[in-house]
């Protein structure tokens, strides 16, 4: 409830020169960060409900605000394999094309700001890291990753298969 009054505050202040403001989280011993433009609410994990025909990183699905919320895991979209549950677990919601996701992360930090000057190219390999954009910056001196938002909806909302006539 503290980092969500939080989240609110912080995210009501107008950003001053070149900076983007971001979430700052945690998927297992790595630091992410996700636009604040994207961000719609951050929750507490609840029950979730099976998606069949879905991909394996969705966890599962929730009802939110009268929607079915498909929940990524992102541990495994990122390639870190299983991360030991810590108690602090949270999904954040997410916006993107009008359509809501959610994202399973180890922990919620904090709502920081940061210089387009900081940013730096990320060594990301491009057939892995799938979920990360091409650029991260550091943070009290840990590399944090962007987290690529339009690509974790393209696995929420993966297109329908083509119909094959006969």
């Amino acid at each position: 409830m503290r980092t969500e009054r939080r989240f609110r505050e912080r995210t009501r202040l107008a950003p001053t020169g070149n900076e983007r403001t971001f979430v700052l989280c945690s998927v297992g011993q790595s630091q992410f960060a996700i636009p604040v433009e994207f961000v719609r609410q951050i929750v507490a994990p609840q029950k979730l409900t099976a998606v069949p025909e879905h991909s394996e990183l969705v966890l599962g699905a929730i009802e939110y605000r009268g929607s079915v919320v498909p929940i990524v895991d992102v541990a495994r979209g990122l390639g870190l394999g299983p991360v030991p549950p810590t108690g602090k677990e949270k999904w954040i919601l997410l916006s993107h094309e009008g359509r809501t996701f959610g994202v399973l992360v180890s922990q919620v930090h904090d709502v920081i700001r940061v210089a387009e000057s900081l940013f730096r190219q990320s060594l990301r390999d491009q057939n892995a890291g799938v979920l990360t954009s091409d650029e991260v910056f550091t943070h009290r001196d840990t590399i944090v990753f962007i987290v690529s938002v339009p690509r974790i909806a393209q696995l929420s909302f993966p297109s329908p298969p083509a119909l094959v006539s006969k």
